[in-house]
């Protein structure tokens, strides 16, 4: 793979190169816009746009793989552990969230936003109570609950939960339970 990475490299410099260079000799007019133009009219020049052409989308499309690779990885909670790197992905942490808001807390109806911190996360939760809950202790309880369960079960410091009560629906309405969850970069 290092050496494909070389030779992508190796070609990429030796085409903008030459590119360049032509550039420069026919903006100063030492080669005539005109014998360029006449070169690739030719099978020749065709062939050779066309390569040019393909390597171009070829080392595109290699940065934009790495590109996507980085932020992945970027993506990512990482730690580092005693025998190597443990990472977790947002999808696994939003998850495991869920799990204790609605098996832990109680809470049916909720969103879950989780930001990249300093060596941490930050996690924001909107959520809709019934009438009879308690507002205040409910969001105390999320907070004191995932600050202290996601820590302790995943390694991941958890930096601030922050509660938003969106609305406060009627007990008795039978409304179906939902959950959606978001991540910030």
């Amino acid at each position: 793979m290092t050496a494909l990475i070389i030779l992508i490299k190796a070609v990429l410099i030796l085409i903008l190169s030459f590119l360049g260079v032509t550039a420069i000799l026919t903006g100063t007019g030492i080669v005539p816009l005109a014998s360029i133009d006449t070169f690739f009219a030719t099978a020749g020049g065709m062939a050779f746009l066309l390569g040019i052409g393909s390597v171009l989308i070829v080392v595109g499309a290699y940065f934009l793989i790495a590109l996507y690779r980085v932020q992945a990885a970027a993506a990512r909670f990482a730690q580092d552990g005693t025998r190597g790197r443990i990472e977790l992905s947002p999808a696994a942490l939003r998850e495991f969230i869920s799990v204790i808001l609605r098996r832990e807390i109680g809470v049916d109806r909720f969103r879950v936003k989780l930001r990249h911190m300093e060596d941490g996360i930050g996690i924001q939760v909107e959520t809709t109570l019934s009438a009879d809950q308690q507002v205040a202790a409910v969001s105390r309880g999320i907070q004191d609950t995932l600050a202290s369960r996601v820590e302790e079960r995943t390694g991941v410091v958890v930096h601030d939960v922050s509660v938003l009560v969106r609305s406060i629906r009627n007990p008795e309405a039978a409304d179906e339970p939902e959950a959606s969850d978001e991540v910030d970069q």
